[in-house]
């Protein structure tokens, strides 16, 4: 993830999408890589928006759905949008406190509900 090679978030999504294709299923740690991909992006040269939306799309169909997410996930989509998002991010608004603050308590939720 902290490579420099360009487009790597969507790379990540392609390695994901060709893991189940040959019937692999992506367990929690590589989601987690996938969205750890989207924070370590260069947001300078890629679309920011782009990004935000791989991260949440991982965070919200890969991780919470079907894997189950964990403290590292919710962590990471926090650095996803503290990267990504300062304020606003074109169009898009977002309140990054709140949507820190909603991550968080997922994150406390699933540490209290995973069975040791």
């Amino acid at each position: 993830a902290k490579s420099k090679l360009p487009n790597k978030a969507k790379i990540a999504v392609q390695l994901i999408k060709r893991m189940k294709e040959v019937a692999i299923r992506p367990a929690t740690i590589t989601i987690n890589n996938a969205i750890n991909a989207c924070a370590y992006s260069d947001r300078d040269i890629e679309d920011r928006k782009e990004i935000l939306e791989i991260a949440m799309v991982l965070l919200i169909n890969e991780a919470q759905v079907m894997h189950g997410a964990n403290y590292i996930t919710y962590g990471t989509c926090i650095r996803v949008i503290r990267f990504f998002c300062v304020g606003s991010c074109g169009s898009m608004a977002f309140d990054t406190h709140n949507i820190s603050a909603v991550l968080c308590r997922r994150a406390i939720d699933n540490e209290h509900h995973e069975p040791n």
